[in-house]
């Protein structure tokens, strides 16, 4: 049985972001400042943990949603401003950043290329959640556009 496609994807958790479109997605802001501000404002609720409230709904923009080149810039680089994340340097296929908050620790892996998130330790997913692995292991994300439904 195939599911039909909601239209809209959660950005931050499910508990307190808020459910965007496409539509939505491209008129989010390109200048980073803004966009972390944006999207901070559009949660519901406070910070996750020790993280920044910004944090998982610019992760989704990077790792998961469709958004447009300019946003996905502008999110990398509000990520790359916040407490607790630093760059840890190259690693097999990109460069490595830490994100850091009290006891918990995350890592991603950037193609600098594609400025695609290729291997993380954590992924936000469309509806809202959290997905993660264990201390060292990564998830490998292949990300692509395509003209038909899953089966």
């Amino acid at each position: 049985m195939v599911k039909e496609p909601s239209g809209t994807f959660w950005l931050g958790p499910a508990d307190s972001g808020t459910e965007v479109s496409m539509k939505d997605l491209e008129a989010l802001p390109t200048d980073p400042e803004a966009l972390r501000q944006k999207v901070s404002l559009m949660q519901k609720g406070g910070p996750v943990g020790e993280h920044d409230i910004a944090l998982l709904p610019l992760a989704s923009l990077i790792a998961e949603l469709p958004a447009p080149a300019g946003v996905r810039s502008a999110a990398f680089r509000a990520l790359a401003e916040l407490p607790g994340v630093r760059r840890l340097g190259a690693v097999e296929g990109g460069e490595e950043l830490l994100v850091q908050g009290g006891k918990h620790e995350s890592r991603l892996v950037v193609d600098p290329e594609t400025s695609q998130v290729i291997r993380t330790s954590w992924l936000p997913t469309a509806t809202g959640g959290l997905t993660g692995t264990n201390r060292g292991l990564f998830i490998k994300l292949t990300t692509g556009w395509t003209d038909e439904l899953p089966r």
